[in-house]
């Protein structure tokens, strides 16, 4: 696998054959500025637990809203399901949605949780960027994530007496 991290201008070649042989902590853990040419410790990582907490957040409103119409609808089931592998290929996890040239589809990406939180992972393990750097993303992230938690709400209030009915 090649990478490169546009922020250093570095390329970086794994081998994972040989991974495990690597030292792991020089080909991650430093950075050269471009103007001095020294190297500095990155501290990115430290933001890991952030995005493991958004995932949390996210996916417990998700599956609270998602649960309640499961158990009503079977049909709202088997498209959870059917549509899961589709959507892995359209959340931006196997790939950069922040470098589509294409405006709209960038823009339509970016407001999926998914993709926001894959591209922070990348963002802080690979382009050494901080969660601030891009407010966009962030700002996307509470607003859907705000409507996810008003749907699970409604969803609960609207559906509660029935459950147990259906169950």
């Amino acid at each position: 696998r090649i990478d490169f991290n546009p922020s250093t201008g570095i390329w970086c070649v794994i081998d994972y054959k040989t991974w495990d042989k690597a030292d792991r902590a020089a080909a991650y853990s430093d950075s050269v500025d471009k103007e001095t040419g020294e190297t500095s410790r990155e501290w990115h990582s430290l933001q890991l637990p952030l995005y493991w907490l958004m995932m949390v957040v996210f996916f417990t409103w998700w599956s609270l809203f998602s649960s309640m119409l499961s158990c009503i609808s079977k049909d709202f089931l088997n498209l959870v399901k059917s549509m899961t592998q589709p959507l892995f290929w359209l959340f931006g996890i196997v790939y950069d949605a922040s470098r589509i040239h294409y405006n709209w589809i960038r823009e339509i990406l970016l407001f999926n949780p998914v993709t926001q939180i894959a591209n922070g992972f990348r963002n802080s393990l690979v382009y050494h960027r901080w969660f601030w750097e891009t407010p966009v993303e962030l700002r996307n992230y509470c607003i859907v994530t705000v409507i996810m938690a008003l749907l699970a709400v409604w969803a609960y209030r609207k559906l509660k007496k029935e459950i147990p009915d259906v169950l």
